[in-house]
């Protein structure tokens, strides 16, 4: 199966320690926009996409095999699996996606997640400017008060 990474799970090795997986390049999501909306057990928000006809989601495809999907579908609590369309880099593929379809209003993320994001879509080559969006996003106080990074990347769950 192919997976559609746009979040955290864009980092290779991030994704590598929850499931088993093949890195198979960047890939283009038409028709869909970033959003920060989707609310974590901590009460921090995780990185989601929602419809916008003129708007492009960049993100990594990955391969995995139909047990790291039904791992993901368990690591993925809250988001529901679908599967859409995707321009990778060797053409137009149908990919498995994670979409938060409740109303819900942007939420600030911690900035540990928010690193683990933008070293996905740095390693990967995406471009500045869209990384740049996830530079802008508002960051959340860790619970002990302080706005320092913590390496909790072995954490699993959103």
């Amino acid at each position: 199966m192919i997976y559609f990474a746009y979040g955290s799970n864009m980092l290779a090795s991030r994704l590598q320690r929850r499931i088993e997986s093949r890195d198979l390049g960047r890939a283009v999501l038409s028709g869909w926009r970033i959003i920060c909306n989707k609310p974590s057990k901590d009460g921090s928000g995780k990185v989601n996409i929602t419809l916008d006809p003129g708007a492009e989601v960049l993100g990594v495809l990955y391969r995995v095999d139909a047990a790291g999907i039904e791992d993901l579908d368990a690591i993925e609590y809250g988001y529901e699996r679908t599967a859409l369309m995707v321009d990778g880099e060797g053409g137009r593929v149908l990919a498995q996606v994670y979409i938060w379809t409740a109303a819900s209003e942007p939420l600030a993320l911690y900035r540990w997640y928010l690193d683990l994001v933008i070293a996905g879509a740095l390693e990967h080559g995406l471009p500045e400017a869209y990384i740049e969006q996830f530079r802008r996003a508002p960051i959340m106080p860790e619970p002990d008060g302080s706005m320092l990074a913590v390496d909790r990347r072995k954490t699993r769950g959103g």
